[in-house]
């Protein structure tokens, strides 16, 4: 081993691993009767799927797809109410594994729409979550994740206004004044999660005490991805992989200080293995 890699110091995200809403996610279907299937991906993170998919637990896209014996998870991500329907005629037996966080503001954005105010989501139009929102909220429901996309609206007299959980806090400010020139009276209902803000600040924080950042998780993670353009705007070198075998071990030889931090949708373990193998142990 060199002096390089004896004096390597690698520090793993205080509070790292899965948030609650995916632990809950996992345990549910740790926990459920066999034959099992999850409606989509449980977790972004293929070191998850592939664990899942050993244990004989499929994943399926569609309510269609399921078989008329199994046990059925819904994600944490969570489901529009028709999708929800179609399960419980299919599956054997559903369980509900969205998270609160998300159910929070599937619950904001349907009674925004029955109290008659037309509802608008911030966040990605093709994530599972704001797809289950939008369906919570119904027809007409509009949805933008810039504030050049809302400032393109159509004026109107009211909007409310709910987020996908995962939305970067830092662009709110931005995306709701852009509202407020197209909506004479926003009524604005903060859903975004707490733990993602938190674990954000987390890392801008880390991000300017090392070297260099390795951000570990599923390449198809909105939280993981944005994570690492946090490490960028600090201006420090990141890396991102899904997996420790996939580090450029020659390329990192040249940092010292290392942290090693992960989306919400991340195992603990995966941070671990990952922080192994940069130090040589």
């Amino acid at each position: 081993m060199t002096d390089a890699k004896r004096c390597r110091q690698v520090t793993v995200m205080p509070d790292g691993g899965f948030c609650f809403g995916v632990r809950g996610a996992v345990d549910a279907v740790d926990d459920c009767p066999t034959p099992a299937a999850v409606l989509g991906e449980i977790a972004h993170n293929p070191t998850v799927m592939e664990d899942l998919r050993a244990r004989g637990v499929r994943v399926v896209y569609a309510p269609e797809e399921i078989r008329p014996e199994e046990t059925v998870i819904i994600r944490s991500h969570g489901i529009a109410p028709e999708v929800a329907h179609r399960l419980e005629s299919r599956a054997h037996r559903v369980i509900d594994a969205t998270c609160p966080r998300v159910r929070r503001a599937q619950r904001a954005a349907r009674d925004a729409a029955e109290t008659g105010w037309p509802v608008v989501v911030v966040g990605r139009a093709d994530h599972p979550e704001v797809e289950g929102v939008v369906g919570h909220a119904g027809p007409g429901t509009e949805v933008v994740s810039t504030a050049a996309a809302a400032r393109a609206l159509s004026p109107k007299q009211r909007r409310a206004v709910v987020f996908q959980t995962t939305f970067d806090p830092s662009l709110v400010e931005g995306v709701l004044q852009a509202l407020r020139e197209v909506t004479d009276r926003l009524w604005v209902r903060d859903t975004i999660c707490t733990v993602v803000a938190h674990r954000r600040e987390t890392v801008a924080r880390m991000a300017r005490e090392v070297d260099a950042v390795v951000v570990v998780g599923g390449a198809n993670s909105s939280n993981t991805a944005a994570l690492a353009q946090v490490v960028k705007e600090a201006g420090t070198p990141v890396y991102c992989v899904e997996k420790a075998m996939e580090l450029p071990l020659p390329e990192l030889e040249r940092y010292t200080r290392f942290a090693v931090v992960g989306g919400t949708s991340t195992p603990l373990e995966s941070l671990q293995e990952v922080a192994r193998r940069i130090s040589g142990c």
